[in-house]
Parts: structure tokens; C-alpha cells; sequence
């Protein structure tokens, strides 16, 4: 079970990263693939997912965090590996939970074990 802190903070994430992505569409008509730093790229995945509460498609994100700070040529390791990974993982998402009460975010309990176990090995 998650605390309120913790929820509060994975909803300030959540809109953070869905008003980066929002502005990225806006701007350059396209959606964000990644941000860059020295250290630490920030990769992202969109689709889309009708929940319960809507009866309209809503931007899903998926991304991953990685240090790449020693890493060459990283559009190829996006492109081949980290991308096909985060659009797996959209693809089982929205299997599991399409249709369903997304703003209960306690249901998505057993697919962070799931992330958790992949993002291990």
C-alpha cells in the first residue's frame, strides 16, 4: 500500500512529465522521444488508453530513466532496446487496464512488481 506522500508524488510526476511531453507535441508536432543531460537520458513511449472515467482515448506514457553518461551512439540503444521494451510494456498495460478506474492507482500494484522484475535484469 502506498502512502499519500508517495501517491501525491507519483501524481505530480505523472502531470510533470504528461505537460513536457503536452508542449514537445505542441511545439514541434511530434511527439518527445527523449531528453538528454550529461548523465541521465529520460526516455519516453506515448500511446493511448480509454479509462473508466473518460469515454475518450487519454495520453499514456511510458518512460525509463537511464544513465547513459558513458553510453555512445544513443539513438541506436533507444531505438533497438529501450524503445521496443517501453512500447511492450505500453502494450501490456493497456491490456490489463483499459477500460478500468485509472485514478485508483493501487490497481497498478501488480504491474510495478512486474516493471520491477524486468528493470532488474
Amino acid at each position: 500500500m502506498k502512502t499519500k506522500e508517495k501517491e501525491k508524488s507519483d501524481i505530480l510526476k505523472g502531470a510533470f512529465l504528461s505537460a513536457i511531453t503536452s508542449f514537445s507535441k505542441e511545439l514541434f508536432s511530434e511527439d518527445l522521444t527523449y531528453i538528454e543531460g550529461k548523465t541521465y537520458t529520460a526516455i519516453f513511449s506515448h500511446d493511448l488508453i480509454i479509462s473508466l472515467e473518460n469515454n475518450y482515448e487519454e495520453p499514456l506514457i511510458a518512460y525509463i530513466i537511464c544513465d547513459v553518461a558513458k553510453k555512445r551512439n544513443i539513438d541506436k540503444l533507444i531505438d533497438k532496446n529501450i524503445k521496443p521494451m517501453l512500447e511492450s510494456l505500453l502494450t501490456q498495460f493497456k491490456q490489463k487496464y483499459s477500460g478500468k478506474n485509472l485514478i485508483q492507482t493501487d490497481i497498478f500494484d501488480s504491474f510495478r512488481q512486474k516493471l520491477s522484475s524486468i528493470l532488474a535484469n
